[in-house]
């Protein structure tokens, strides 16, 4: 094997935008796969859902490789847009618990057959992928890259908030480059007098190398070295649904880093591809 592996649950989407509502199947393991098959990339996706539902893995590209996990329930999401904003939304769920866990691996892979070049952590939930496993996976001697949303997401009567949770630090030890939007940075402050430059040097302390915040049309920022860039967001010709944004720019991004190790180049081109994303064109 080779290219990446994937790691998190497919999702049961509702998407309610200018009052209207409509029904797909999301999950950031199901946006990033359709950005490394645009690509040509070789990718690997172990995705947890329901046996009931394993007829909506048709919907993932077919150059995907796909490892399904069969548990209990499949996750669904509901996500109601504001002005055609991508990070303003609220959020509901069931939340299922359906972790994927070190017993789920270890029925897939043998230890000395995981050659992967990089693992992603797409959690949608917070138990969806738990530390166990990612302290596990920490051991294989692959990069391991994560998005914060799942890790920060906590649920209150089906709505979802963001919370900093006890095991999100421990979890930084282990990743090589962060991914989160404005929101969830604002979650994470320990306090409202910390800085935006102070909570990134608090997380970059702890281990990733670099700190990656999507801003919607604001752009993006990437923290690496102790510095920040401003990436430019590219405006789109039209906007389609805003879902997964974040989740196309963290695997461009990562595309990119595999023969480019310069932030800005890459982030430029991870926000290429989210406007194509949100275009419709992906």
């Amino acid at each position: 094997m080779s290219g990446f592996l994937i790691l998190g649950p497919l999702s049961k989407d509702t998407i309610i935008k200018d009052g209207l509502k409509t029904h797909s199947v999301g999950g950031a393991v199901y946006y990033q796969s359709r950005v490394f098959s645009s690509l040509n990339l070789n990718h690997t996706v172990v995705v947890t859902l329901a046996a009931d539902d394993q007829h909506l893995l048709n919907e993932f590209p077919e150059k995907t490789t796909l490892i399904p996990v069969f548990k209990k329930e499949t996750v669904r999401f509901e996500n109601k847009y504001f002005n055609n904003d991508p990070n303003k939304r609220i959020q509901r769920s069931n939340a299922p618990n359906i972790p994927l866990t070190i017993e789920d691996l270890l029925k897939i892979f043998k230890s000395e057959e995981m050659d992967f070049e990089g693992i992603i952590l797409s959690p949608l939930l917070s138990s969806d992928i738990p530390l166990s496993t990612v302290k596990w996976l920490s051991k294989k001697d692959i990069p391991l890259y994560a998005g914060a949303q799942g890790y920060l997401r906590n649920l209150k009567n089906c709505d979802i908030n963001l919370n900093l949770r006890p095991e999100f630090e421990e979890l930084l030890k282990m990743v090589g480059i962060l991914f989160l939007d404005e929101n969830e940075l604002k979650a994470i402050k320990i306090n409202r007098k910390e800085t935006f430059m102070e909570s990134l040097n608090r997380l970059a302390s702890y281990g990733p190398e670099e700190i990656v915040i999507t801003c919607g049309d604001k752009g993006s920022l990437i923290y690496s070295q102790e510095k920040v860039h401003k990436i430019k967001a590219y405006p789109p010709l039209q906007v389609g649904d805003p879902t997964g944004l974040g989740d196309t720019y963290l695997a461009a991004y990562l595309s990119c880093k595999k023969n480019n190790k310069d932030p800005i180049k890459c982030g430029k081109f991870a926000a290429q591809i989210a406007t194509k994303k949100l275009e419709n064109r992906i």
